[in-house]
């Protein structure tokens, strides 16, 4: 197996990791109908878009990640590492979704998981 492969292997695994993670915490976050309702939930009340909510928890997993690599440990013992580069993932594909949802809801035409943005 090459270093290339090693990579690509490690990241599948990694990805299907967060995918899983994301499958179960939207259970619990959102309702049925709507996956973002959460994030929403801000908009409704007037306190942000959905999308730069979003944005503040990938923010948030940011900060944590950036002073795990200042400090080399965590204050809270029970996340790892790896769950946090997983919700950094997860709230990248998250905010990614969001933007293309909005700009396929505002247009209405356009694939909506066809991934270029622009």
């Amino acid at each position: 197996m090459t270093p290339q492969d090693e990579l690509v292997d490690f990241l599948k695994g990694l990805y299907a990791e967060a995918l899983d993670i994301v499958e179960l915490k939207n259970t619990d976050y959102a309702t049925d109908d709507d996956p973002l309702s959460n994030f929403r939930l801000v908009e409704s009340l007037g306190i942000v878009e959905t999308e730069k909510a979003i944005f503040v928890r990938l923010s948030d997993k940011y900060a944590r990640l950036a002073n795990f690599l200042k400090r080399g440990d965590f204050a809270v013992k029970d996340e790892r590492v790896e769950d946090t580069v997983k919700d950094l993932i997860n709230y990248a594909g998250i905010l990614l979704y969001a933007i293309k949802k909005r700009k396929k809801d505002e247009e209405d035409e356009g694939e909506l998981f066809d991934y270029n943005v622009g």
